[in-house]
C-alpha cells in the first residue's frame, strides 16, 4: 500500500494541507492583546519577564490570572522573526497541529497494539487521519490564540508516548 508506507509523512501532509488556507488570516478576537498588543512578545529582552508576568499583559482586567510563557515565548519568537507579518505565527500553529496529528498516530498504534498488533498500522493511520481532519481543531490550529492548546497537546502525548516506552528501553 503505497498510501501508508510513510505514515508520518501522510498524517502531516493531510494536517497541514487542511489548514494552508488560513496562512494569510488576519488577527481575530484575542489575537490583538495576546499578541500584537501584547508588550511582552515584541522584544526577547522580556523572556525573563514571560515567566513572572501573567499572559494577558496586554489585555484587560476580565482576562486576568492566565499564565502562559511557554506559549508567550514563542508569540516572541515569531515577532521576532516576523513583526507583525501573520503568515508565519499561523505556519506555527499549523506545523504544531501537523506534529499533534503524528503524535496521536503513534498513541493509537501503541494502543491498538496491545490488543489486535496486526491492526495496529491501520487503525493507528485511520485515527491519526480523523483527528488530523476533524473540524474540532479549527479554533486551535486557525485562531493564533489557539497555540497554547497545540502546545499543551504537543507536550502533553509526548509526555504519555515517552512514558509508554520507558520499558521498552534503558535510560
Amino acid at each position: 500500500m503505497a498510501a501508508t508506507a510513510r505514515p508520518r509523512l501522510l498524517v502531516a501532509a493531510v494536517a497541514a494541507g487542511a489548514y494552508a488556507n488560513t496562512l494569510p488570516n488576519q488577527p481575530v478576537f484575542d489575537d490583538g492583546w495576546a499578541i500584537f498588543d501584547n508588550p511582552l512578545v515584541k522584544s526577547l529582552a522580556n523572556v525573563p519577564r514571560m515567566f513572572r508576568e501573567e499572559y494577558n499583559f496586554g489585555g484587560n482586567a476580565s482576562n486576568a490570572g492566565v499564565w502562559r510563557p511557554v506559549t508567550t515565548l514563542t508569540y516572541a519568537l515569531n515577532w521576532a522573526v516576523g513583526g507583525r507579518d501573520v503568515v508565519g505565527y499561523h505556519l506555527v500553529n499549523v506545523a504544531l497541529h501537523a506534529l499533534v496529528s503524528v503524535l496521536v498516530l503513534e498513541l493509537a498504534r501503541r494502543a491498538v497494539a496491545a490488543a489486535a498488533p496486526e491492526r495496529a498500522p491501520a487503525a493507528g493511520l485511520a485515527a491519526a487521519l480523523l483527528f488530523a481532519l476533524h473540524p474540532v481543531h479549527v479554533e486551535a490550529v486557525a485562531g493564533l490564540v489557539g497555540r497554547a492548546e497545540l502546545l499543551s497537546a504537543t507536550f502533553a502525548l509526548s509526555a504519555l508516548l515517552l512514558a509508554l516506552g520507558a520499558g521498552e528501553r534503558r535510560w
